[in-house]
């Protein structure tokens, strides 16, 4: 039996000579399982994508109003996806950008 080592993450030392130590800043985000630019995904990879759960995903799907594109094998297999088109389609009609943070041209109320 062969015995796998753990990937080690090294943390990098971002502090800077004479800097307090409260005052470091240390940005760094780990993701154990990145989800691949892809042609169709599942839907853990989709709920993986978005940051949601899988069962939100399926809520989604069943929406009667605007549904997330999830499509089906033929002949009743198992297992659902949803091509990636369909899905930034999808997010671009069902989101919206949030105005206080997007201001436009001229508008200069930002505090």
């Amino acid at each position: 039996m062969t015995d796998k080592k753990q990937p080690t993450i090294t943390m990098p030392d971002l502090k800077h000579e004479g800097e307090n130590e409260g005052n470091a800043l240390y940005v760094m985000r780990l993701v154990q399982q990145p989800v691949l630019p892809q042609d169709a995904y599942s839907p853990n990879e989709i709920a993986h994508l978005l940051g949601i759960s899988k069962k939100r995903v399926y809520a989604y799907a069943s929406s009667p109003r605007h549904p997330l594109p999830l499509r089906k094998w033929p002949n009743g297999a198992r297992g659902s996806f949803a091509l990636r088109d369909e899905l930034v389609e999808w997010l671009r009609d069902f989101t919206t950008l949030p105005e206080p943070y997007y201001p436009g041209p001229g508008n200069t109320d930002c505090d």
